[in-house]
């Protein structure tokens, strides 16, 4: 075989392997540019297409609304429409980042007659390693950040017309969820249970340690005041009230969480600066959560389960609890009792 020829025959074999798997990814379309859309859209985009473009359909709809992580999972709709009358949305999304819990009050206040917005805060998102991935613009939340953010640096016709390693992997992993005969076009907004089993061990989640979230943390404090400013701003403009809390961690979490010294430091800083933005916040990241203990209240070492989501939504609404409850578990800091709160609260609760 010449040179020539052999070339020829490269040239059409990485033809045909790029037709083949621009066909797989467009087939799949996990993020929905052509309409396709053959498989269950449960990648990391899929959340984010499906919840926002639910409330961009159902206008007016819903009145409060959770917005969180994964860890504001299981906050349940139903049991706030009980206590408040209002027709509730949970928001939570899969690894939230900072820029995208402001995109979606935006969303809200453009979609809805929100009067009560719920905000469970995660400590990591204001980490200065952790940065929204670019493929958010891809999704419909992506259009209510596109006033306030810069477009990503490479060319973004390679994310959009999916050219890109990232679009082939969450095709890839559509594909392995997909199960035959499954809704491709109802979403289920109920809140899902990561484990339904209360005799299981509660798994440490040590990727938190490991993967830019608590490890390596730089407190990116100028950046967070300005989503959270943005956020605030927004909620006054629509006159929507603005309820935080701080997710907690379970015992375990806690202790190897206690044991990095920077850490110990940028918490308080942390709840000063939420403070500030805010007014005050409900405190659920604190010592109060020695208390709850093992697979009732943890699903893993930072998402709580429903029975403790429901102590925290009855806390934040200030409803009665049980008496065994501490008092220090979500306790409302304001900007009267932050500063001789934050002095008086201990370095270590173990």
């Amino acid at each position: 075989m010449n040179e020539k020829s052999f070339l020829t025959k490269l040239f059409w074999v990485a033809l045909a392997t790029f037709v083949l798997l621009y066909s797989l990814i467009a087939l799949v379309d996990p993020y929905q540019q052509f309409g396709f859309n053959q498989f269950n859209r449960d990648s990391m985009p899929g959340w984010r297409i499906e919840k926002a473009k639910l409330l961009e359909k159902n206008n007016n709809e819903y009145e409060f609304f959770i917005i969180g992580s994964s860890v504001a999972n299981n906050f349940e709709p139903a049991i706030i429409e009980k206590l408040t009358g209002y027709k509730t949305f949970n928001f939570s999304l899969p690894g939230l980042r900072l820029e995208e819990y402001f995109a979606l009050v935006n969303l809200i206040s453009q979609t809805q007659k929100a009067k009560i917005i719920y905000i469970h805060q995660d400590f990591w998102v204001f980490n200065k390693n952790q940065r929204m991935h670019n493929r958010v613009h891809l999704t419909p939340i992506g259009k209510y950040l596109s006033p306030y953010i810069e477009r990503p640096s490479r060319p973004f016709f390679i994310e959009k017309s999916y050219l890109s390693l990232a679009s082939f992997l969450d095709a890839l992993k559509l594909i392995k969820r997909w199960k035959p005969g499954s809704s491709k076009n109802k979403l289920d907004i109920t809140p899902i249970s990561l484990s339904n089993n209360p005799n299981k061990k509660v798994l440490f989640r040590r990727d938190y340690f490991k993967h830019g979230y608590y490890d390596k943390y730089l407190f990116d404090e100028e950046r967070a005041r300005k989503w959270l400013g943005r956020i605030k701003k927004i909620a006054d403009d629509n006159n929507i009230k603005i309820i935080v809390g701080i997710s907690p961690i379970n015992k375990q979490h806690l202790e190897k969480f206690q044991s990095y010294q920077n850490l110990k430091i940028i918490l308080p800083r942390v709840k000063k600066m939420i403070t500030d933005v805010f007014g005050g916040f409900h405190d659920f990241h604190n010592c109060s959560v020695l208390t709850f203990r093992g697979p009732s209240y943890w699903e893993d070492s930072t998402h709580p389960t429903k029975k403790l989501s429901e102590i925290m939504t009855r806390i934040i609404l200030d409803k009665p609890v049980h008496n065994n409850v501490p008092k220090l578990f979500g306790k409302k800091i304001t900007d009267k009792n932050v500063s001789k709160y934050l002095i008086n609260s201990p370095e270590f609760c173990i």
